[in-house]
């Protein structure tokens, strides 16, 4: 006994306790890891239903499960109850974050409580209704899940064709920018080597001037030296005593 109401019972208020203690930092993006540990509880309803998933899971619950306890006579009407008043909340609150889910859950709870009262029409007066009607009621509640599984397929292929849309978005934008990328290091190369280029020819152009001003300066060093050279030799010649005959010896 105690293990069923441990699960039952503990999980949800374990869970209701973990969120509520957390619930002003739940959607707070410098906390991660709440998102990490908890956000399979909250991450698809709005910021004020984060509790939601809880009544989710108790309406379930009952449902499948502690419906079973009440006397049998009772529990098609308990059901019913309990399905009338979920589908209120989903009007009234509209927990989920997409719209859409709001209205495929809501879609769906008409579907359950219509059922529940189909049944529990049938159950009390079994006996007053023909087989057509009974026909005609099992076609509109088989119509009526035909709805829903419609529009649950119509929402699923939806979510994929958005999902799919924004992943080959990213995949051209990881493409351009890989090839903006590639061609921005192309030209970051050419331009390296054109700045080379440029600076191997400017060196060859400084080196051709050097040697240039090398060579006339030889050319005018060895000029002034001749020209010094030249004057040299006219101031030695000019400078240099008059050599006298001698005269013949007298006999």
């Amino acid at each position: 006994m105690t293990l069923l109401l441990l699960y039952p019972i503990g999980i949800p208020l374990l869970f209701f306790f973990q969120l509520y203690i957390n619930r002003k930092t739940l959607h707070d993006p410098h906390r991660p890891q709440e998102q990490a540990r908890l956000g399979f509880l909250y991450a698809g309803y709005t910021n004020s239903a984060w509790y939601h998933e809880l009544i989710d899971t108790i309406h379930k619950l009952i449902l499948t499960s502690l419906v079973g306890f009440v006397p049998v006579t009772a529990q098609i009407k308990v059901a019913e109850v309990v399905a009338g008043l979920y589908l209120i909340i989903l009007l009234v609150t509209k927990p989920y974050a997409i719209s859409s889910d709001d209205k495929l859950a809501q879609l769906c709870q008409v579907g359950i409580l219509l059922i529940l009262v189909a049944a529990d029409i049938f159950n009390n007066n079994s006996d007053a209704y023909s087989e057509t009607t009974d026909a005609l009621v099992t076609a509109a509640l088989i119509g009526l899940i035909a709805i829903f599984f419609f529009v649950f397929v119509r929402q699923a292929v939806s979510f994929l064709y958005r999902k799919c849309k924004v992943s080959c978005k990213d995949a051209r934008s990881r493409y351009r920018d890989r090839l903006n990328e590639k061609q921005t290091k192309e030209e970051v190369q050419k331009r390296l080597k054109l700045e080379q280029q440029r600076k191997k020819t400017k060196a060859k152009d400084q080196a051709d001037v050097a040697a240039y001003d090398f060579d006339e300066r030889s050319d005018d060093q060895q000029s002034q030296s001749a020209s010094e050279i030249s004057e040299f030799s006219n101031n030695s010649a000019a400078n240099a005593p008059e050599l006298i005959p001698n005269e013949p010896a007298r006999d």
